[in-house]
């Protein structure tokens, strides 16, 4: 059939709007595979680990699930407890503190929206505190007769002939690879840890020394926060042995309104050489002890016999954070015990943080308290990073405050002077369930 001529432009018109139509269609088609491509890739990139929660509102976060769940799993503990098997009970309480490190990385505020919640964890803390602290001291005993019978039998002595070995510092291909990295692009960073080293080593190394620990475990403080003890990472992780609350209280840290003993560089280094003492303990290897630290213990265990080794660099499924971990503490302690071979020279190391303790019965104002001293407010405040206030806390005992060595004389002498209006005593206390008038005001001594 002839077309019109005054209607061919129009059938013109509607032949190109429709292979318009048809290109469109497949074209999103295609792009809508390829993003769904895209997507799947990078959803399977993302390591499936403890700190890759998202932070979020806590309430929403919180479900009867996790109450109930950790609540069977107590039960389940104190039955294995009351069996005799110790082991059995700290597997189950360490199932529960998973639970509990996810709840608390996803969200800082967790602790703040449910009594039920935090009724259980509190059990669950205390309960693994106390048969972790058995179990740590049944095992320094075996490690200690083991050792007996050795130093018997050879009668020699080595570095840390009474318990733990030295840490091993291998070189290998991913050794070189951070040693390069801190030499070129993290050099700037890794020169300020430096010069924080000279400030924290002594005291670090000191504390070490009187765990019995090796004193190369230094460097995994190093890489966990540059020695900066107000560090505070995106898991909630504070200090500079990056504990969550969690697991700083259960290493007997003790976080609150006034306090986070997390940041106080001496409590927090006994509660990591605890935390690392119980590691090593199961783990007999530094490297896979410092890896559980960074990773957890359970997940490691599962990873070990995945793959059927004790091997550190041949456990490939553990998350690329913690693969890196170790070469990472390695190259730190390697360019750290001989910088200038390394390119960096004239390092200017901080003066070593140097102290004496005052104990205080009162709440005072640090602003008052350094006028005791007579030393600047910024510097006393300095020496106590773990205080969250502008003021000491309003403990019942009184609080041990960190002063510049030398001050203590002068402190005590102008804090008898000090006016009792300027002395104060105030608590704030979150009444639990259970609790009555009588039994918070003899707790208090009120």
């Amino acid at each position: 059939m002839t077309v019109p001529k005054k209607y061919r432009g129009l059938m013109i018109f509607k032949k190109f709007l429709l292979f318009v139509l048809i290109i469109s269609f497949f074209t999103g088609c295609s792009s809508f595979k390829s993003s769904q491509k895209t997507q799947s890739s990078s959803e399977t990139s993302v390591p499936a680990a403890d700190y890759t929660f998202e932070t979020g509102d806590a309430d929403s976060l919180m479900t009867e699930d996790d109450i109930k769940s950790l609540e069977k799993i107590y039960n389940n503990a104190l039955n294995s407890k009351k069996k005799g098997s110790r082991k059995e009970a700290l597997d189950y309480l360490e199932e529960a503190l998973i639970i509990i490190s996810n709840n608390e990385i996803k969200s800082k505020e967790i602790y703040k929206n449910s009594d039920d919640y935090n009724e259980i964890v509190d059990f669950i803390l205390d309960e693994y505190k106390n048969l972790m602290n058995e179990q740590l001291s049944y095992d320094n005993k075996l490690r200690k007769s083991s050792s007996t019978k050795t130093e018997s039998t050879k009668k020699t002595k080595t570095a840390y002939t009474s318990k733990y070995k030295p840490l091993k510092l291998v070189r290998n291909s991913r050794v070189d690879k951070y040693i390069k990295y801190y030499q070129g692009r993290g050099k700037k960073h890794f020169s300020l840890y430096l010069q924080r080293m000279g400030r924290y080593k002594p005291l670090i190394e000191k504390i070490l020394r009187e765990e019995g620990l090796p004193e190369d475990l230094i460097y995994l403080a190093m890489v966990e926060s540059g020695f900066n003890p107000n560090a505070y990472s995106r898991a909630h992780a504070v200090g500079m042995w990056q504990f969550i609350s969690s697991t700083g209280r259960v290493y007997g840290l003790t976080i609150n309104n006034y306090v986070d003993e997390r940041r106080d560089p001496v409590k927090s280094t006994r509660a990591a050489a605890k935390f690392l003492k119980r590691l090593y303990n199961e783990m007999d290897d530094w490297y896979l002890s410092m890896a559980a630290y960074n990773y957890s213990k359970r997940k490691l265990v599962r990873a070990m016999k995945r793959y059927k080794t004790r091997d550190y660099w041949k456990l490939k499924t553990i998350p690329r954070e913690t693969r890196n971990h170790i070469p990472k503490i390695i190259a730190a302690a390697i360019i750290s015990k001989n910088p200038s071979a390394y390119g960096f020279k004239n390092i200017k190391y901080m003066s070593p943080v140097e102290f004496e303790e005052v104990h205080i019965d009162k709440c005072i104002d640090l602003a008052v308290a350094s006028k005791c001293a007579k030393v600047d407010y910024l510097k006393l405040k300095d020496l106590n990073p773990e205080l969250r206030t502008w003021f000491t806390p309003p403990y019942p005992g009184g609080y041990t405050l960190k002063i510049p060595k030398g001050r203590k004389k002068i402190f005590k002498k102008n804090y008898a002077a000090v006016p009792d209006n300027l002395k104060v005593s105030k608590v704030v206390h979150r009444v639990r369930r259970g609790e009555t008038l009588s039994i918070i005001a003899r707790r208090y001594h009120t």
